[in-house]
């Protein structure tokens, strides 16, 4: 028997911290664009609303948004209401490669670029901590920077893992759904309907309830009863057409 684990695929990327920056703007101050050399965190503190580009693709800039980004992206801010704050982390992935190790400039994990992290007071609290500890010097200062750094991707690689497991849920109950519709005439359980999703029952009921804004059983009910009508409505309409003459006279 094969016990040996999965290894995760960032095992062979290093991330090294390179510089942190607390950048703040006022409304009467022009924002110039940035153009990132490595790859930059950009993680928005003080902000209400704003509308940004990131290589032409418009965003919305909120507290609590967290910006991923490869080397080369360039960023303008293209409206703003009030004077607003972030942090800026530039950082540097070397990638482990079974010769030599070289500098790794693609994106990290998916195409997106924007995170909304909640809760976002640890997240900040970390970011916080580590421009604090920029202007301490010696070994162990460093270390703690870098420590700091890795779990601050590593809150951001989590959420993003538990955004992508919430998608494929969603698309389980979808197809779960599907099901439904085609085999309303069979019996159906909640419990059965969450085992072929692979979710408990109590998170299937709410993201059924999520996509189909009933929960399982009403949904299924609903569903007989127009099949029922329809059924009606094809093996008895002259019928009752008839009747319904009938009795009007």
């Amino acid at each position: 028997m094969d016990n040996q684990k999965r290894i995760s695929p960032f095992s062979s990327f290093l991330f090294h911290l390179t510089r942190i920056d607390y950048v703040t703007y006022s409304t009467h101050l022009k924002f110039q664009s940035i153009v990132t050399l490595q790859h930059t965190m950009i993680i928005f503190i003080n902000i209400e609303n704003g509308t940004l580009t990131i290589d032409d693709k418009s965003c919305f800039a909120t507290n609590g948004k967290v910006l991923l980004l490869t080397p080369g992206s360039v960023i303008e801010l293209t409206d703003v209401d009030k004077q607003f704050s972030f942090y800026q982390l530039t950082f540097t992935v070397i990638q482990l490669g079974q010769q030599e190790p070289f500098r790794y400039n693609d994106k990290l994990f998916s195409n997106q670029l924007e995170y909304t992290i909640r809760p976002f007071s640890p997240f900040k609290h970390i970011a916080k901590e580590l421009y604090n500890l920029q202007s301490d010097e010696g070994n162990q200062s460093y270390f703690k920077q870098q420590s700091l750094f890795n779990e601050l991707l590593s809150m951001l690689f989590e959420h993003q893992l538990q955004t992508e497991q919430l998608i494929d849920t969603t698309k389980t109950v979808e197809q779960t759904i599907q099901y439904v519709q085609q085999h309303y005439d069979q019996q159906l359980t909640v419990k059965q309907l969450a085992s072929m999703a692979q979710v408990a029952q109590w998170h299937y009921r709410e993201i059924f309830q999520t996509i189909t804004g009933q929960n399982p059983l009403d949904y299924l009910t609903e569903l007989r009863i127009k099949h029922a009508k329809e059924l009606l409505q094809q093996e008895y309409g002259p019928f009752i057409k008839i009747l319904f003459h009938m009795f009007k006279m």
